[in-house]
């Protein structure tokens, strides 16, 4: 049985030899443009696999910096809830830590920093939300967001 692939190109019946290898280079020759003069079909075939690996790569790029974030937050976390027992301490040293770790390493938002880092060092170990909203109160006053 015989059918067309791109133009004016059968693909060879079944069980006949080469039918493999065919499909594969045939393809890449008629239907991306290959001449296959000089033994160019194969050099475009990798030049193709190169440029499709690397648009994998850099599509998946932005999922790494993600994780990264994840991770240098749960840290910043880890390091600082220890002995926390204030709520309110806690989701400050939470929001503080997410925000370190998204912007902590931008130079636009290096003006906001110092709040960020006041709240996650002065919070940490904090016993009562009391002590907590002092706390906040004084890292606003020093450090402006």
């Amino acid at each position: 049985m015989h059918g067309t692939i791109c133009e004016n190109r059968t693909v060879p019946p079944a069980g006949a030899e080469g039918a493999t290898d065919w499909r594969i280079h045939g393809v890449l020759d008629e239907c991306a443009g290959a001449v296959r003069v000089k033994g160019w079909a194969h050099p475009l075939s990798a030049i193709l696999t190169i440029i499709v690996v690397a648009g994998t790569l850099l599509a998946s790029s932005g999922s790494v910096i993600a994780q990264t974030s994840t991770e240098k937050q749960a840290q910043c976390e880890l390091s600082a809830i220890r002995d926390t027992r204030s709520s309110l301490a806690v989701q400050f040293i939470r929001s503080a830590c997410n925000w370190l770790a998204l912007n902590g390493d931008s130079l636009l938002n290096e003006s906001s920093k110092g709040y960020y880092v006041c709240l996650v060092r002065q919070l940490s170990g904090v016993q009562a939300d009391e002590a907590a909203a002092a706390i906040v109160s004084a890292c606003r006053t020093s450090s402006p967001p």
